[in-house]
C-alpha cells in the first residue's frame, strides 16, 4: 500500500506542482500584459480563460489514482496463466518489464514538457500556449474550410488573431524557440507511434498529419469522464486465455484511443490547461510505444508463421524445381 501511495503522490505531483500548476493557468495576472495577449473577442477570451482552468483538481487526481491502482493491480493479475507455462515465461517476464518501462515513460513526457517551458515568462508562456492553440485551429481550418471551431471563433477571427499573434510570437525568440522545440519533440513521439503501430499491422499515417498537433480534449466531456471510463488504463481483470489474446487486447486499447479519433471540428471548447492537456496525452503516446515495442519483440519470438511461410514457400520451390505436382493435403 505505502509503495502506490508513493507513485500516486509523486505523479500527483508532477501534474499538480506549484510551478506546473501556476504556468498551467496560462494567462498572467499583470493588467498591461493581457492587454498584449488577450484575443480581442470578449467572449472568445473569457471561455479561453474559463478553459485554462482545464479539468477540476480532484478528476484529474482521481483519475491518476485511477491509472496507478490500475498499473499495481496489471503486475500482479494480468497474466495469472502465464505462471503455470514455462513456455510463456519470457513473455511474462516482458510484460511485467514494460509496466516498469510506462510508468517511466510516463514520468519522463511530463518532465520533457516542464524542462521546454520552465524558463519562459507568464508573457512568453501566455502567447506560447495561444499560439500552439492558433497553430493548429489555423491548419486545421485550411484542412476541413467548413469545420466548426471551439472558442467563438469563426474564419475571420480566427484568421486576424493568427495573424496578430504570429506577429507576436516573432518578437519573442524564447517563445519560437519553445515553440519548435515542442513540435519536433511531438513530432519524434507520433513518429515513433505511427513506425512500430506499423509493425503490428496498424496503419495510422493520416492520424498525425497536422504539424502543430494539439490535443483536442472537449471539457464538456473530459470532466465528466475524468475518473471513469475514459481513463488510461482498464481495470477489468484480464481474463486472457492466450498470448495472443494478451497482444489483441492491447493493439485494441491502443486503436481506441481518444487521441486516435479523427477530428470532425465543434464548437464546445478544449482545455487549455497545457500541462494537462498535452501532459496527459504525450504520456500515454509514450506508453503505448513501450507497450508496442514490448509486443514486437514477443511476436518475434513466439510467432512461428513467418518461419513456416518461409519453409513452405521453399518447399513448394523444392517441388516446382523437381517436376513433382503438388496435390492439396500431401506432405512436401
Amino acid at each position: 500500500r505505502g509503495f502506490f501511495s508513493r507513485i500516486f503522490k509523486r505523479i500527483a505531483d508532477n501534474l499538480h506542482g506549484r510551478d506546473i500548476e501556476e504556468r498551467a493557468m496560462g494567462v498572467s495576472s499583470s493588467p498591461a500584459l493581457q492587454e498584449d495577449t488577450s484575443f480581442e473577442n470578449k467572449e472568445s477570451e473569457q471561455r479561453y480563460r474559463v478553459a485554462t482552468k482545464g479539468i477540476k483538481k480532484a478528476g484529474v487526481l482521481a483519475r491518476v489514482k485511477h491509472a496507478v491502482f490500475s498499473m499495481g493491480k496489471s503486475m500482479s493479475t494480468a497474466y495469472p496463466e502465464f505462471s503455470g507455462n514455462k513456455d510463456l515465461l519470457p513473455a511474462q517476464v516482458e510484460f511485467e518489464k514494460l509496466e516498469r518501462a510506462k510508468r517511466l515513460a510516463s514520468k519522463e513526457a511530463m518532465k520533457s514538457i516542464n524542462d521546454n517551458l520552465k524558463d519562459l515568462s507568464d508573457y512568453d508562456f501566455d502567447l506560447f500556449v495561444r499560439k500552439r492553440l492558433l497553430d493548429n485551429l489555423n491548419w486545421f481550418k485550411e484542412q476541413n474550410p467548413d469545420a466548426e471551431l471551439p472558442f467563438g471563433f469563426n474564419d475571420n477571427s480566427l484568421k486576424k488573431e493568427h495573424q496578430r499573434f504570429t506577429t507576436l510570437a516573432e518578437q519573442r525568440p524564447a517563445v519560437i524557440k519553445a515553440i519548435q522545440n515542442e513540435e519536433r519533440r511531438i513530432a519524434n513521439t507520433t513518429r515513433e507511434f505511427t513506425r512500430l503501430a506499423k509493425n503490428l499491422g496498424m496503419n495510422f499515417d493520416n492520424v498525425f498529419k497536422n504539424p502543430h498537433y494539439y490535443h483536442h480534449s472537449v471539457l464538456q466531456y473530459a470532466t465528466t469522464a475524468a475518473a471513469g471510463r475514459n481513463s488510461q488504463i482498464d481495470t477489468k481483470p484480464q481474463n486472457t486465455s492466450s498470448l495472443q489474446q494478451a497482444i489483441d487486447t492491447r493493439l485494441n486499447e491502443i486503436r481506441n484511443r481518444n487521441f486516435m479519433k479523427k477530428r470532425k471540428g465543434s464548437t464546445l471548447d478544449i482545455n487549455m490547461n497545457y500541462f494537462q492537456a498535452m501532459g496527459e496525452v504525450e504520456a500515454q503516446m509514450r506508453m503505448d510505444n513501450e507497450t508496442m515495442k514490448t509486443l514486437i519483440a514477443i511476436k518475434q519470438k513466439y510467432d512461428k508463421a513467418p518461419e513456416l511461410k518461409n519453409a513452405l514457400k521453399q518447399a513448394f520451390n523444392k517441388a516446382q524445381k523437381s517436376g513433382q505436382k503438388l496435390q492439396p493435403g500431401r506432405r512436401l
